[in-house]
């Protein structure tokens, strides 16, 4: 199933998408719906190369300086107008993040989205596993309920558990989504 199929019910028409890759999900999600502003952010220069020929209409693409745990560590925050998203997204990044840098994350999505706006990741949750980070593969684990207490500003609303994540990331992955309060 594809990603689009998970998450179109949350999707709003301004999105901010965070590890947009080669842009695979936006033209995928602009190709099925009327965007009025798309914003990808990448911080892999190897994933940048591999950048759609024929971006959607209103796709802004954005190589950035943004911190990244494996292919940015000194990388810094880019400066994104507050408020202007309805919707940020992001497929894969989370799985790459540790649990005690999350919430600072969080907290500048919250920033980004307009209120009643919603954040949908993806991430693995696995109450086995919750918590811990293996190295090897640099994945985070997340339990539902770290999901729900992830941050004062979201309100955990849907956990979308085991499906297929298309395009890029042929691997499992869970879809959580969040509403701003």
């Amino acid at each position: 199933m594809e990603t689009y199929d998970r998450v179109n019910q949350f999707l709003g028409n301004r999105i901010l998408e965070i590890g947009c890759g080669g842009g695979q999900l936006a033209q995928e999600i602009c190709s099925k719906i009327k965007v009025e502003r798309y914003v990808g952010f990448e911080v892999n220069s190897r994933l940048t190369r591999d950048m759609i020929d024929n971006p959607p209409d209103n796709f802004e693409f954005v190589k950035t300086n943004a911190h990244d745990v494996r292919y940015n560590p000194r990388g810094m925050f880019v400066v994104v107008p507050e408020g202007e998203f309805n919707t940020v997204i992001g497929k894969s990044w989370m799985t790459h993040v540790t649990m005690n840098v999350l919430s600072t994350y969080t907290a500048w999505f919250a920033k980004r989205l307009c209120s009643g706006g919603h954040m949908i990741q993806t991430c693995f949750i696995d109450e086995e596993l919750a918590g811990s980070f293996d190295a090897g593969c640099l994945h985070t684990y997340y339990s539902r309920e770290s999901l729900e207490n992830l941050s004062e500003h979201f309100e955990l609303i849907s956990v979308d558990m085991g499906g297929w994540v298309g395009g890029i990331h042929f691997a499992p992955h869970d879809i959580a989504v969040w509403r701003r309060l």
